[in-house]
């Protein structure tokens, strides 16, 4: 068993292919000479010691460079980031945890939304090319104000909310949706009252980073997602905050940050002036419960990121996400249930694959 988990730990080829191609990509060979830049300031080394004790804890960690500055390997002993789900592990479980079915399936939000309608219970309207004005006319009499999205991309980009009353005629709102490729409209959640003072205008949602093993459905991370530069959406990547929950009591346990930055800076307050720890998120238990259903309902759900919206009435699912984060999986106990998942999803996908042969 030891020599079993030691190749899953020390995987040479995957961490020779990995940096491998980072240093080839002027963009990631770009950052990661930031990031030495950066160590070297903050640790008032040289540039030349940074590499040298980047390679030697990269090496014996088998990670990507970069996850030196992402995991915080510059403040670690050989022996701690050696604990990590890295770069590289993450390589390396990922062709199992996400299966190519769910991975379609949640990147089809259309598909997605038809087929858990019992889960995100909202209306939503698809437009094709066989499309009738009147039955985007019929939509947006139901909902003035709506949401529209693309249907593939994700990280928050390209997500409008849209006023009907703004366009002369429907027509023109068509020309404008179309020209936009906004295919997709979405009847607008409103959040509840307690999770409203965080942002007025966004949608604010819960991250909920979720694995399924043999045993059990676990709850590996969970934060709260809003936004202060007056976006729709609550992505990081479009300008948002987050605010990391306490996964047992649903309460928040630190302040706000908007980046995987080399400091890891989290703000305590909010520009409104109460404090972020402490502040419990309504219908937890619900929420939790929901994401399990969710899970146990998509075939092959091994590790998904699923964000969950609470309104009034209880949670609802906005999306499950196919790449949660590794670089938010950092607890041992936390790669635990990592490597327990690869293995259970990897026998779970062979046995489907001898089924349906």
């Amino acid at each position: 068993m030891r020599i079993k988990n030691l190749l899953f730990e020390v995987d040479i080829i995957i961490f020779l292919v990995v940096n491998f191609n980072l240093l080839l990509r002027n963009n990631t060979r770009r950052s990661l000479f930031n990031i030495i830049r950066g160590v070297s300031n903050l640790k008032n080394k040289s540039c030349f010691s940074v590499i040298v004790d980047m390679i030697i804890k990269c090496l014996f960690s088998t990670a990507r460079f970069t996850d030196y500055a992402y995991l915080g390997f510059y403040n670690m002993t050989i022996r701690e980031a050696r604990s990590y789900l890295n770069g590289c592990r993450y390589a390396k479980v990922q062709r199992y945890l996400r299966s190519p079915e769910v991975k379609k399936l949640l990147n089809d939000k259309v598909r997605f939304l038809t087929t858990f309608q019992d889960f995100v219970k909202r209306d939503f309207f698809y437009i094709t090319d066989n499309t009738k004005s009147e039955e985007i006319l019929h939509f947006v009499e139901r909902h003035r104000v709506f949401i529209a999205k693309p249907n593939s991309l994700n990280g928050g980009r390209g997500i409008e909310l849209v006023d009907s009353k703004e366009y002369p005629d429907i027509q023109t709102l068509i020309a404008f949706l179309l020209a936009k490729q906004l295919v997709l409209l979405e009847e607008v959640v409103e959040n509840h009252s307690i999770l409203k003072k965080f942002s007025q205008r966004s949608l604010n949602t819960i991250r909920i980073i979720a694995i399924r093993t043999q045993d059990e459905i676990k709850i590996l991370r969970a934060y709260l997602k809003f936004n202060l530069n007056d976006g729709v959406t609550d992505n990081i990547s479009a300008g948002g905050y987050a605010c990391p929950i306490d996964t047992e009591t649903g309460k928040l346990i630190k302040g706000m940050t908007n980046s995987s930055s080399l400091l890891n800076v989290y703000l305590p307050y909010h520009p409104e002036g109460f404090a972020f720890e402490g502040e419990q998120i309504p219908f937890w238990t619900e929420t939790v419960d929901l994401v399990a259903q969710v899970m146990l309902a998509l075939k092959e759900a091994f590790f998904v990121a699923w964000d969950i919206a609470v309104t009034e009435d209880g949670p609802i699912v906005i999306e499950g996400n196919n790449s949660p984060g590794y670089t938010d999986l950092s607890s041992i106990s936390e790669y635990y249930y990592v490597k327990k998942a690869y293995k259970y999803a990897k026998k779970s996908l062979r046995e489907n694959t001898t089924k349906r042969q």
